[in-house]
């Protein structure tokens, strides 16, 4: 039954995703080689926009592209299914070549990530997914599969106080093995 799901949502969502069954990883697709993408999403209530493939030149000719990537995972409670989404990255060498060292690429970016940009790409999938599980409507969108799998949007709570960035951040006993390095300055091949 999950594989059924994750099946559906793989046809649902494929005008924008990508899905790589290896990883078990859907991520946002690259339209041309070493191009960036935005994708414009509404947040709570104003639209805005997240480079969802970003392209990063390196001057020795070994640059990457950074795709906006996640696994999702169905978990049933009761009589409903739920699902969990676990943002992450997924790094290409243009667009479309898997990268040969993507571990430290992505060590480097969940350092500097903190509780906005996380809370970003949540609702960013959710603006996705809510939008993939629409009726097809008009002449122009014909290539759009015809939804099978429902979506709701996540309720908003409201606390009295903010929670503090601080507390969001915790030391890795692992930190100093996790430090980033430039891969393009250790002779390491791209």
């Amino acid at each position: 039954m999950i594989d059924l799901l994750r099946r559906t949502v793989e046809r649902q969502t494929s005008t924008e995703l990508s899905y790589l069954r290896k990883d078990r990883l859907f991520h946002f697709r690259a339209t041309r080689a070493n191009k960036s993408r935005t994708y414009k999403y509404f947040a709570n209530v104003n639209e805005t926009s997240a480079k969802v493939v970003n392209a990063y030149a390196n001057p020795k000719g070994r640059g990457y592209v950074r795709h906006h990537a996640a696994s999702f995972r169905f978990e049933r409670l009761a009589d409903e299914w739920f699902l969990i989404v676990d943002s992450t990255f997924y790094f290409t060498k243009d667009g479309f070549q898997p990268h040969p060292f993507p571990e430290a690429l992505l060590a480097g970016k969940k350092r500097l990530e903190r509780n906005a940009a996380i809370r970003g790409q949540v609702m960013m999938w959710q603006h996705l997914l809510v939008e993939s599980s629409k009726p097809v409507a008009g002449l122009f969108e014909k290539n759009k599969p015809e939804p099978i799998l429902g979506f709701e949007t996540l309720p908003l709570i409201q606390l009295p106080q903010a929670v503090p960035e601080s507390s969001w951040t915790r030391t890795d006993p692992r930190a100093k093995e996790m430090e980033s390095r430039d891969l393009f300055d250790e002779g390491n091949p791209a």
